[in-house]
């Protein structure tokens, strides 16, 4: 009966069967998956269209496959895939203005953004904004209004009598002593006058600016103030001093803090509210 069959239709084959190359019945033992993958050749042989389809499907199993096989290694065994790959390159060293920046908003607790808006405000700001900082500071005034009373053309020593705010303040107590430049004159002047009342203690812009820059950086990296000096006999800017310091204890990182006070931003118009008294300062 399948032999009949089998003459009947030639293309039809009992199971374990299969078309040699003449066409012909060949017996086949069944042999699980092998057999299989030859059967769906020789369908994909004679449906070209079907064997797009398959292979499409086919293609995206295996990517499937390859895709949780990624997941899976990565959930299973992430020190293994993490050792696979190269580590993350260090990040770019703040710049000198940056690094000012961080400084002075970290002494004085105000927000970096409110240094940076400053900034613009303030005539030659790297001379100017550390003495309006600490002046509002001291004298518990905005720097907004500070900025008004020198576009009016007020020099820093007159804000600082208009305040009622010695300019012993501005000094940071050292020994008595040789100091080298830019501070000879102006601790000269001081020590020689500084118990005659009434002797006013005169002094430009620009020594004020290095005498406060002087505190800033003492108190904030801890150093002596005598090594500073010495840097800026030595022709260094307190730029420079600033980045160097703060690369070495940062790794030129910018380190979050909280301006204002519990956290809150310090606003332009705001007295700002500052460290005052640190390391190396008194």
């Amino acid at each position: 009966m399948m032999k009949m069959h089998s003459e009947r239709n030639p293309r039809s084959f009992t199971r374990g069967e299969r078309a040699n190359p003449n066409g012909n019945p060949e017996f086949l033992p069944f042999r699980g998956l092998p057999a299989f993958w030859e059967g769906l050749k020789m369908h994909s042989e004679r449906n070209p269209r079907s064997s797009a389809a398959g292979s499409f499907k086919k293609g995206k199993f295996l990517l499937l496959l390859l895709v949780a096989g990624l997941l899976a290694s990565a959930f299973l065994s992430p020190s293994l895939v993490n050792s696979q790959l190269p580590p993350p390159p260090p990040p770019p060293p703040l710049p000198d203005p940056e690094v000012m920046r961080e400084v002075m908003g970290e002494f004085f607790h105000v927000p970096v953004p409110t240094v940076k808006k400053l900034e613009n405000d303030i005539p030659f700001p790297d001379l100017n904004l550390p003495v309006a900082l600490f002046i509002a500071q001291q004298g518990r005034v905005s720097v907004s209004l500070l900025v008004t009373w020198r576009r009016e053309g007020q020099s820093w020593l007159q804000i600082a009598n208009r305040l009622k705010l010695s300019p012993a303040l501005f000094f940071l107590p050292i020994p008595e002593g040789r100091v080298g430049p830019p501070y000879g004159r102006a601790y000269g002047y001081y020590w020689r006058h500084k118990k005659d009342k009434k002797v006013s203690i005169l002094l430009s812009d620009q020594e004020i600016a290095d005498l406060i820059h002087l505190r800033i950086a003492s108190s904030y990296f801890g150093l002596p103030p005598s090594q500073i000096i010495a840097l800026r006999a030595g022709g260094k800017r307190f730029s420079q001093i600033y980045g160097q310091e703060y690369r070495k204890r940062h790794g030129g990182k910018a380190v979050p803090h909280l301006g204002g006070e519990k956290g809150k931003p310090v606003e332009k118009g705001a007295p700002v509210k500052g460290k005052g008294r640190g390391k190396g300062a008194q």
